[in-house]
C-alpha cells in the first residue's frame, strides 16, 4: 500500500497515475478540500484565489493528463500594460494579436531591436528540451541583462513581469526555468477557469476519485511502517509519500528545512469601471507589482462589478487603503470608487530553491514530492507526482 500525505496538484498527480497503472494507494489530506496552495475561496458572489494565481494549458503535464475544456478557460490578453512613468502603454504580441504590429514596429517602450531579440529569444526557446530541464547556473537577472535587451525594455517589462511569476525581486532563479516559463507563455496564454483556480485539484480530484481520498487527517507523526494521525488514528504503509510543503516535510523528517520559501499578499478589490484584459504591471512602485482585472477575464469570478487583484512580493502586508492609495497614484479617477474587499497573505507561495528530478529522493521508505523537487510550477508539480508514480510502480 502507498501512503500519499497532502492532496495538494503534486499529491493528486501522484494518485491519479497510481490509479492508471493499478496500484493501491490512499491520499490523506489535513485540510477538507484538494489543492494546498492552489485554492479557491467563494464568498458574498466573488471567488478569491489565494494569491494572484493563472492557468496554461499548454503545460506539457497538464496537456498530458488534464481534459482542460472542462475548466471553461477564459484568457488574458498576450502581452502586458506598463505604466511608462505617466501613463499605461501596451506590450502585445502581434502573432497573438495580428492587429498590434503597428505598435510593434514603432513600441512606446523600448526599440524594435527589444522587439527582434524578445523574437529571437522565442525562437531559441522553443529549441529547449523541456521535458528535461537542466541548470543554467545563471540567474535569470544576468541572462536577460546580458542578452542584449535596452534597459528601458528590462526595467519597464521584462524584470517586472518575470517577478511576480517567480516572486522574488533580484530574479536569481535559474535562467533555464525563466526560458521555459517564456516559452509557455509564447506557446500558450495566461488563463483563469470559470470556477477559480481550485477547478484544476477539483478536476484531479475526480480523477482519483474520492474514496482513495481521506480529508481532515492530519499527520502527528510517521513511522518506518505507519503513519499516525492527530485524531488517534494510525495506518500501515509500505511506501510513504510526502507531497507536503518543505517546511512540513523537514519537520517530519527531524531535519532543517534548506529550500526556504517565498512570500506574497494578494489585494482584491471591487470596481464599478471595466478595464482590458492585460496584466497592468508597476514598475516604480515599492508596495505593488501588478494588477489583474479578473472578472473581466473570467466573468464568473464576481456577481457585480470588476474583481480587481492587486499583488505584492514579499513578506510585508499593508491596509486595504495604503493599497488603494497606492493604485490611485497609476490608475488615478479609475480607481477612485474600489472597494476594499479581502486580502490574503500566503507566506509559503512558492519555494525559494528547487532541484530538477529530485523526486526520486528517499529516506527508507519515504519518498518526496512537490515543486521544489522539479521547479516552482503547476507544471513541476505535475511532473513529480508523475515521475514517482511510475517508479513506484515499476
Amino acid at each position: 500500500m502507498v501512503v500519499i500525505i497532502g492532496a495538494g496538484i503534486s499529491g493528486l498527480t501522484c494518485g491519479a497515475y497510481l490509479k492508471k497503472n493499478g496500484i493501491d494507494f490512499t491520499i490523506y489530506e489535513k485540510s477538507s478540500h484538494p489543492g494546498g496552495r492552489v485554492h479557491t475561496e467563494a464568498n458574498d458572489g466573488y471567488l478569491y484565489d489565494l494569491g494572484f494565481q493563472v492557468f496554461n494549458p499548454m503545460y506539457p503535464e497538464v496537456k498530458r493528463l488534464l481534459s482542460t475544456w472542462k475548466l471553461g478557460l477564459k484568457r488574458f490578453n498576450s502581452g502586458a500594460k506598463v505604466f511608462n512613468g505617466e501613463k499605461f502603454v501596451s506590450i502585445d504580441d502581434p502573432r497573438k494579436s495580428p492587429g498590434t504590429i503597428f505598435k510593434t514596429l514603432r513600441p512606446e517602450i523600448g526599440t524594435f531591436r527589444d522587439r527582434m531579440k524578445l523574437y529571437k529569444l522565442s525562437k531559441e526557446c522553443k529549441k529547449m528540451d523541456i521535458e528535461n530541464l537542466q541548470s543554467a547556473n545563471q540567474s535569470t537577472h544576468d541572462f536577460l541583462h546580458g542578452y542584449g535587451f535596452s534597459d528601458e525594455i528590462l526595467d519597464l517589462f521584462l524584470f517586472p513581469f518575470v517577478r511576480g511569476i517567480f516572486l522574488e525581486k533580484k530574479l536569481n532563479t535559474d535562467a533555464s526555468f525563466f526560458k521555459f516559463v517564456f516559452r509557455m507563455f509564447n506557446d500558450g496564454y495566461a488563463t483563469l477557469p470559470k470556477g477559480g483556480m481550485k477547478s484544476v485539484p477539483e478536476h484531479l480530484e475526480k480523477m482519483v476519485g474520492k474514496k482513495n481520498i481521506q480529508y481532515n487527517y492530519e499527520v502527528s507523526k510517521i513511522k518506518k511502517d505507519k503513519i499516525v494521525f492527530t485524531n488517534g488514528a494510525q495506518v500501515p504503509a509500505d511506501k510513504i509519500v510526502l507531497a507536503c510543503d518543505p517546511e512540513v516535510t523537514s519537520e517530519f523528517l527531524g531535519q532543517v528545512n534548506k529550500v526556504g520559501k517565498k512570500s506574497t499578499n494578494t489585494y482584491y478589490f471591487n470596481s464599478p469601471k471595466s478595464f482590458d484584459k492585460y496584466l497592468y504591471l508597476i514598475p516604480d512602485s515599492d508596495k505593488i507589482n501588478h494588477v489583474a482585472f479578473l472578472s473581466d477575464v473570467q466573468r464568473k469570478y464576481s456577481k457585480s462589478g470588476t474583481l480587481v487583484s492587486v499583488s505584492s512580493i514579499g513578506a510585508s502586508s499593508f491596509k486595504g487603503a495604503t493599497i488603494l492609495d497606492e493604485c490611485k497614484k497609476y490608475f488615478g479617477d479609475d480607481c477612485k470608487d474600489w472597494t476594499f474587499l479581502k486580502s490574503f497573505k500566503i507566506s509559503y507561495a512558492l519555494p525559494a530553491k528547487f532541484s530538477y528530478g529530485s523526486e526520486g529522493d528517499q529516506v527508507k521508505n519515504i519518498y518526496f514530492i512537490g515543486d521544489y523537487t522539479q521547479d516552482p510550477s503547476v507544471n513541476g508539480a505535475m511532473k513529480s507526482g508523475r515521475l514517482l508514480a511510475e517508479k513506484l510502480s515499476r
